[in-house]
């Protein structure tokens, strides 16, 4: 495990922390995945390449991600579902659809959805609370095979139907996947050639950072495959561009749940020498699973030979509060403009803390039935912890007051 070491300046109020050297490694061609974990290191290495589409494990969300890191490629090729068992796609209008590069809940498949209750592959049902089926895509595979594919629903158990063949209706499987058996995880995953699940991400709880493959909007319209860093559910960062990163001061940036802060920008390529460049006045605030906000500064990255990674991490602001288990408390809306709802199991008599990255408790609140609303308008942008105190139950959770 690896340890952060500090030592405490009280007579100034000042913490400095040491800073530590890391290093993952994504293997030549950029073949590995690597989950990152600030308090412990790398978490987990998995094959980039051992799956084709990704599936929410939350039971409110109906994302479906593809996997373009490795090719993968996704077309709407009609909006009526009854053109199934006749699909044709001359003529179809090739414009592929992408994940989102901001959210974990917008995949390729929702790309172009409205708000509730169209979900892109699918439109929530009122009555029976099920998303149903409302396209039928094309999937292109990186072997250049081609697939129909529509997902038929995500029922209110969680499970996910769908159904794929090849474009002239051969080779055709049904399947029910289940949401419940990776509880733990943000997505469970499925190889299209070898037809099955594959368990491949760790705990969401057990991560920070996912080093990794993917494609960006390099200019409007424009998508180019690269390799950098995704945050993971509940973890925001900060980027602060043009700085001395040795003295760079958190407090002066403001915390964003976009998966792609980090991104792949800390980096460029020369034509000239024909290597790769870092960007030596970057520097990145991330609020970390461990309660901890680190500083992180990119120091070395040997391309595609190795794929090694080199960035150094401190601790800029210790929180000294893990985040606990929020199952029995809810807080919304997150983010917020304002105005957020604390809601518990319970009706008994609560008490909520605003606290600040720097570990300060700004606001307090006693709800006497469990439940209300408190006012945030006098808070500043940026990223909050919310501790709900209720009997002998401690509940952490973050919210960004927008």
């Amino acid at each position: 495990m690896k340890k952060l070491l500090f030592f405490a300046l009280m007579a100034t109020n000042v913490s400095v922390f040491a800073q530590t050297n890391e290093s993952v490694t994504m293997g030549a061609s950029y073949a590995n995945d690597v989950y990152y974990s600030f308090a412990n290191g790398t978490v987990k290495t998995e094959s980039h390449s051992n799956w084709h589409l990704a599936f929410t494990t939350k039971i409110v969300d109906a994302s479906v991600l593809i996997n373009e890191g490795i090719g993968v490629e996704l077309y709407v090729a009609s909006s009526d579902t009854s053109d199934w068992a006749t699909l044709d796609t001359t003529g179809m209008a090739w414009n592929a659809l992408h994940n989102s590069p901001k959210t974990w809940t917008e995949g390729a498949f929702n790309d172009g959805a409205g708000n509730h209750p169209d979900y892109g592959w699918g439109t929530y049902n009122n009555i029976t609370h099920n998303v149903i089926a409302s396209k039928i895509f094309v999937l292109k595979l990186p072997n250049g095979d081609y697939k129909k594919m529509i997902i038929d629903r995500m029922v209110t158990n969680g499970n996910f139907e769908f159904r794929m063949a090849n474009l002239d209706g051969t080779a055709a499987i049904s399947k029910t996947l289940s949401k419940s058996a990776y509880s733990t995880k943000n997505f469970f995953y499925y190889d299209v050639v070898a037809d099955m699940v594959v368990d491949r991400e760790p705990a969401t709880a057990t991560w920070d950072l996912l080093f990794t493959r993917y494609l960006e909007e390099v200019i409007p319209g424009s998508w180019y495959p690269v390799t950098g860093v995704l945050i993971n559910n509940s973890v925001t960062g900060a980027k602060a561009e043009m700085v001395d990163t040795n003295t760079v001061d958190w407090n002066n940036y403001t915390q964003t749940d976009s998966i792609s802060i980090v991104g792949s920008n800390w980096k460029s390529f020369n034509n000239t020498t024909f290597q790769w460049v870092l960007d030596d006045s970057l520097a990145y605030f991330v609020a970390a699973k461990d309660g901890n906000l680190y500083k992180m500064v990119f120091k070395g990255f040997a391309g595609s030979s190795t794929g090694e990674i080199i960035f150094s991490t401190s601790v800029a602001s210790s929180i000294g509060i893990d985040e606990a288990d929020i199952s029995t408390v809810s807080v919304y809306p997150n983010p917020t403009r304002g105005f957020v709802n604390i809601a518990t199991t319970s009706e008994e008599k609560a008490s909520v803390e605003i606290i600040g990255l720097n570990g300060a408790i700004i606001q307090t609140t006693i709800l006497e039935n469990g439940a209300g609303k408190i006012n945030l308008q006098a808070l500043k942008s940026g990223l909050y912890l919310v501790r709900v105190i209720q009997n002998a139950n401690v509940n952490v959770s973050r919210i960004i007051v927008q």
